[in-house]
């Protein structure tokens, strides 16, 4: 079983992770962005945007119970929804100002 964030690394949308992180500075949420920068540390120096690739090595991750990111979980669902008035307020805020 994945995390929350192991099954975002595993689907097709986190192939933008490292673009997210730069998102969520412009957006004025650097806990999350650096919450998630640490989650993409797991796969190493150079991210893999091979959703296969970054989904076998959490599953191998998770089979020697070593999940990746789960002590992350909950701080980062908090700062979506918190920091900077939540992510949905940031964006709009973004989206005016621009």
């Amino acid at each position: 079983m994945f995390s929350r964030l192991g099954q975002f690394f595993a689907n097709n949308t986190s192939v933008l992770a490292p673009e997210a992180v730069t998102a969520f500075e412009q957006l004025g949420m650097p806990k999350t962005a650096n919450m998630l920068r640490a989650s993409i540390q797991f796969f190493g120096t150079l991210y893999p945007r091979d959703r296969v690739i970054r989904e076998q090595r959490i599953t191998r991750a998770v089979w020697g119970d070593a999940i990746p990111q789960l002590e992350l979980e909950d701080s980062m669902a908090v700062e979506i929804e918190e920091e900077n008035g939540g992510f949905w307020h940031a964006a709009n805020n973004y989206a005016q100002e621009r």
